[in-house]
C-alpha cells in the first residue's frame, strides 16, 4: 500500500473468493457516499460452519460498536479505501496492528456496498479456530486504550457494589435483622479489595495504554485533500 500510487486503493483476498468485477460499484459508491473507505460486504452466506460464521459476525460488531473510532457498521477484507488514508495508514502504523482498527483511527466516513461471493479457489477450512482466536486477539491489542478502560470501568463498578454493600449491612444491623455471621465481612472485603485492585490496574493500563498507542503507530492526524475536491458535487 505504502508503494501504491493511484487515487484509490483495493485490497482483496488471495482465495478467489471476492469478485473484482464489483470495484466499479465500490467506486460508484464512494463517490455516491462521498465516503473516504467502502466495504464490499458479502450479501449470501460465506462457505465456513456455522459456528465459524456466527462467531464471525459477533466479533465484527463487536469492533464495529465498542472498538472503533470512527462511523462503522461492519468490516472485511473486500475494500476500496483513498489512496492517501492508505498510504498514511501504511507509513504510520506498525506490521502488528489490525488494517481495520488503523483505518478507525483516520477515516472519518465509511460505507457498506453489498456484493456477491464467489466460491473459494482453497479448502474453506484453510484458516483453523486457533489461528482465529490469534486474529481476533491482534485485533484487540491493536485498537488501543478502550479495552483497558473496561479495566477501570469493572474496578469502579466491583468498589461501588462493595460500599452499598457496606451500607446495607450497617442498616440491617442497626434494625437489629439476623445477618449470617463473616457472610457480610467476606463479602464486602472481595469486592471493596477486587475492586481497589482492578482499579489500581486500570489508571496503570492508562500509561501503558498511552505507550502502546506510541508502539502502534496510531497517528495524531493525517494530511488529505479537502474532500470537496475528492468528491466534486457535479
Amino acid at each position: 500500500m505504502s508503494s501504491s500510487g493511484g487515487e484509490w486503493i483495493v485490497t482483496m483476498d488471495e482465495d478467489g473468493q471476492q469478485d473484482p468485477r464489483f470495484i466499479p460499484e465500490l467506486l460508484d459508491c464512494a463517490y455516491r457516499e462521498r465516503a473516504q473507505l467502502v466495504y464490499g460486504t458479502p450479501s449470501n452466506p460465506p462457505p465456513h460452519s456455522k459456528i465459524r460464521n456466527l462467531a464471525s459476525k459477533a466479533t465484527k460488531k463487536l469492533f464495529a460498536k465498542t472498538l472503533a473510532n470512527g462511523g462503522f457498521s461492519e468490516f472485511n477484507s473486500y475494500r476500496l479505501v483513498l489512496g492517501e488514508i492508505g498510504r498514511s495508514v501504511a507509513a504510520y502504523t506498525g506490521a502488528g496492528v489490525y488494517l481495520d482498527v488503523a483505518f478507525s483511527w483516520v477515516v472519518a466516513d465509511s460505507a457498506e456496498y453489498p456484493v456477491l461471493a464467489r466460491r473459494e479457489g482453497r479448502s474453506a477450512g484453510n484458516y483453523s479456530y486457533r489461528k482465529l482466536a490469534g486474529h481476533f486477539g491482534r485485533m484487540i491489542i491493536s485498537s488501543g486504550t478502550k479495552p483497558l478502560f473496561f479495566v477501570s470501568v469493572l474496578g469502579f463498578t466491583f468498589f461501588g457494589v462493595g460500599l452499598m454493600a457496606i451500607v446495607w449491612i450497617v442498616i440491617q444491623r442497626l434494625r437489629g435483622e439476623f445477618i449470617v455471621a463473616g457472610w457480610a465481612s467476606t463479602f464486602t472485603a472481595l469486592m471493596l479489595i477486587g475492586g481497589s485492585v482492578l482499579l489500581g490496574l486500570g489508571i496503570i493500563a492508562q500509561y501503558v495504554g498511552a505507550a502502546t498507542n506510541m508502539s502502534l503507530g496510531k497517528p495524531l492526524y493525517v494530511v488529505v485533500r479537502d474532500p470537496k475536491r475528492i468528491f466534486p458535487d457535479s
